[in-house]
């Protein structure tokens, strides 16, 4: 039996050597999982203690001839008032596409079992997993310590690996390739000039990505997300420096920005990350200017971000995350799965 120390840390900051060091040495971890996304969303839940939640971590190490060496982090969101007793949530729930631990790949998933107990016995409350991987770790140790347990799983959708255009746009349905032509061949009748710009990363154009964000905030407005205090102003302060996410998409190394423009003005936008085990960029945001509906902007705007990152770069896969909504599938999308799990109190 491992000889397991826990450790529980309030800073982020305290444990971030530990942090990457686990994280580079799993390539199956998302960018969700990166300690520059994780920090971001560390520092935007700080206001949550105004709520009763707070940010913690818990840092598992095994014990070896030299001493103890990590093994694990856990970063959990608990309760600090007496009168909430909903036990930990999965730091990111609710705010990321996909959360996980963070652990080296050689981690087996009998050590993980062990780990999992170690920190339920440490916890001595329920522990809730949000938008875990079906192929992950963790869910495979939580099914085999608990088969009985109902396992709820949600829909996110990807573009297979592809290698050419011509043959991606080929793949597709019948329909489907009918109405990208019809689209390109409405904006040649109409002397409608389209192009695509890309800042990878993000940051090497921040002019770029402020015009992507600010289309994506009226985007969402449009969509019916609510003004803050009825103001369309406060609204987009709050999506520019209070939400983790554009925080990240404007600072990793691993951001991605592509926007499509009609005569100069922006048609859509896809902001999201690089995951390179999987030659992907996994996609949070995405969104079309529905004055171009005509013009089918979101399937314009996927075909000429796949045109560019298989003619520019080494990706050959576009994750569009979460959701299942029906145009995923139409641009050749398939299903994979994230999933919820609650383990009791021990």
């Amino acid at each position: 039996m491992m000889e397991i120390k826990i450790e529980k840390y309030y800073n982020i900051r305290s444990i971030k050597k530990i942090w990457q060091k686990l994280y580079q040495a799993n390539p199956k971890l998302t960018p969700f999982q990166d300690y520059a996304y994780v920090k971001n969303l560390f520092l935007t839940k700080l206001l949550s203690l105004r709520r009763g939640l707070c940010p913690v971590f818990y840092v598992l190490s095994i014990k070896q001839e030299n001493g103890y060496k990590p093994i694990l982090i856990a970063p959990l969101i608990s309760s600090i008032t007496k009168q909430k007793q909903h036990g930990y949530t999965i730091l990111g729930a609710g705010d990321c596409d996909i959360t996980d631990f963070i652990y080296s790949d050689s981690l087996t998933v009998e050590q993980l079992k062990i780990c999992l107990h170690k920190l339920q016995e440490k916890l001595k409350s329920p522990l809730l997993f949000e938008n875990v991987l079906e192929s992950s770790k963790l869910t495979q140790a939580t099914q085999e310590l608990y088969p009985d347990l109902e396992l709820k799983k949600s829909i996110a959708v990807k573009i297979p690996p592809q290698s050419n255009i011509d043959e991606y746009i080929a793949s597709l349905s019948k329909s489907t390739k009918q109405n990208i032509r019809t689209a390109y061949n409405r904006m040649n009748r109409d002397e409608l000039k389209f192009e695509l710009e890309v800042a990878y990363p993000s940051k090497q154009n921040l002019k770029l990505f402020d015009e992507a964000m600010d289309n994506y905030i009226d985007r969402q407005i449009e969509y019916g997300f609510p003004l803050i205090s009825g103001r369309k102003s406060l609204t987009k302060l709050y999506f520019k420096k209070a939400r983790h996410e554009t925080l990240s998409l404007k600072k990793m190394t691993n951001s991605f920005t592509s926007v499509l423009r009609f005569n100069g003005e922006i048609a859509g936008v896809i902001m999201g990350y690089i995951h390179e085990l999987e030659q992907s960029i996994i996609i949070p945001r995405l969104a079309i200017n529905t004055k171009f509906n005509f013009y089918s902007p979101g399937s314009v705007l996927i075909v000429e971000t796949m045109r560019y990152i298989l003619a520019n770069t080494n990706l050959r896969v576009i994750d569009l995350a979460a959701g299942n909504e029906v145009y995923k599938y139409k641009m050749g999308g398939e299903e994979y799965y994230t999933c919820n799990i609650v383990l009791p109190k021990i």
